[in-house]
């Protein structure tokens, strides 16, 4: 499609948040990671949860609007296991 997207996760999830970008084909993912202990914390109510959000705001945008790299453009072919 020629157009990034981007997802936020908790560091927590870092490790899921790879391998499931991996089993759907997306190695070279663009994703920004907030730490758990802040977002668990602040969560509550918009008010509370703000400053975690204008803490990444700008970089989602960045990572929204630049172009898209060679490795982003090359999906690789994914193994389908047809035997089992």
């Amino acid at each position: 499609m020629g157009k990034p997207g981007v997802f936020i996760n908790c560091d927590t999830f870092n490790y899921d948040a790879i391998s499931a970008a991996s089993d759907h084909s997306m190695p070279n993912f663009r994703h920004r990671q907030i730490k758990s202990s802040e977002f668990y914390k602040l969560r509550g109510t918009i008010d509370t949860i703000r400053p975690l959000v204008e803490a990444v705001f700008d970089d989602l945008i960045d990572a929204l609007t630049a172009p898209l790299t060679p490795e982003e453009t090359t999906i690789p072919p994914r193994d389908i296991d047809t035997d089992g």
